[in-house]
């Protein structure tokens, strides 16, 4: 499933690769691929939106992985380093 969620993620369809990615991570909370996988997703999605409300919605689910794997959240005003 990761593998399929980052070829997705690869080819431009962020969309289904992040429902791959909730799969994942809700399977298996503490696996550190879905994780990253979900975190990247997100950043994506994040980047591709264009409204706020969206960009946050997307900020605080990379946030969610982020802090799963003992990363710091990004904030709406730093910029994104994964």
């Amino acid at each position: 499933m990761i593998s399929r969620g980052r070829m997705l993620l690869d080819q431009g369809d962020a969309v289904l690769a992040s429902h791959l990615a909730e799969w994942a991570t809700r399977a298996e909370p503490t696996d550190g691929a879905a994780q990253r996988l979900k975190r990247d997703v997100y950043a994506r999605r994040m980047e591709q939106a264009e409204s706020f409300m969206a960009q946050n919605i997307f900020r605080v689910a990379m946030n969610e992985a982020r802090a799963a794997l003992g990363e710091e959240p990004v904030n709406p005003s730093s910029s994104l380093s994964i």
